[in-house]
């Protein structure tokens, strides 16, 4: 049986597949580790049916398969969505009311994808607010909105352009986006060092804004991770720090700051300054020495 993957002819490894079902179920397997997700499959010149499951390979000439690159598929759902709130942006911006129609036509289809491109369930922030601005606009139901209404919409949608940009930036050239997060997450270490103190003296709200800044570099780390990986930038799973996987070091590293967020909950400054000092500071100073020779 010969497998060719996008007109290429593959030398796919057989281990014990007797079976279309069982081949099906490694490639799909195999090509998911190469970043790639299968989109069609035919057998023989015939598109490949769940009757098909239990053919033995010996009965078959050739299975042809269609795959994108993960990677590649997600840059353009964030594309979409880029082009989709700045075209809502300008319709809003200049009043254009035919245009705004156009638009509006397809914000169902674009609202339900928001979760997964925030990274949030649709009760997250981001789509909880945009809900609450939309309503108030008018624009849900062919109106327009007030000033006030319309430069609190148009702020949030800047917000969210800019996040989606990131986000294609992190997906385009991961090393940069990687150096940058590096970068911001060192200027940083020093201010995390205030936050006990921050506490101490009644100022919270700026000992959060120093901690929600910290978590949001943090996610972007995370979300960099695959990316590196699936473009040969960086390998985590061939990586230790001190002696544990990355995965293991990043478990860690979660537990702590579950730690650190439940001490912030419940005001404990000394454990929030234990934490910075002696858990969070350390893991930072080795994971950005790792990450600095990406």
């Amino acid at each position: 049986m010969d497998i060719v993957v996008n007109d290429t002819a593959i030398d796919f490894h057989l281990e014990g597949e007797r079976t279309a079902g069982e081949v099906v179920t490694g490639l799909r397997h195999w090509m998911g580790e190469q970043g790639y997700v299968i989109t069609t499959i035919s057998v023989d010149g015939h598109p490949f049916t769940s009757e098909m499951d239990v053919r033995d390979i010996s009965r078959i000439g050739k299975m042809d398969v269609r795959a994108e690159n993960l990677l590649e598929i997600r840059f353009e759902r964030f594309a979409t969505i880029h082009e989709y709130f700045s075209l809502l942006r300008s319709c809003i911006f200049e009043k254009n009311t035919d245009a705004m129609s156009e638009v509006m036509a397809a914000y169902s289809y674009v609202r339900e994808s928001l979760p997964d491109i925030f990274m949030e369930g649709s009760s997250g922030p981001v789509c909880v607010a945009l809900d609450s601005l939309m309503e108030e606009s008018g624009i849900l139901t062919g109106g327009m909105p007030d000033r006030e209404a319309e430069e609190r919409l148009i702020e949030h949608i800047d917000g969210m352009i800019e996040t989606v940009a990131e986000r294609m930036s992190e997906l385009s050239d991961p090393r940069e986006a990687l150096r940058r997060a590096i970068g911001e997450m060192k200027a940083l270490l020093p201010t995390l060092q205030e936050v006990s103190l921050l506490l101490q003296t009644g100022q919270d709200r700026k000992a959060m804004e120093h901690i929600l800044r910290f978590t949001e570099l943090s996610q972007r780390l995370v979300r960099l991770y695959p990316n590196l990986r699936q473009q040969g930038i960086f390998d985590t799973e061939a990586v230790e720090i001190d002696g544990m996987s990355f995965r293991d070091f990043y478990s860690g590293f979660d537990a702590v700051l579950e730690e650190m967020n439940d001490a912030f909950l419940h005001n404990d400054s000394v454990l929030i300054g234990d934490l910075l000092e002696y858990e969070i500071a350390p893991k930072l100073e080795v994971l950005n020495s790792l990450l600095d020779a990406v």
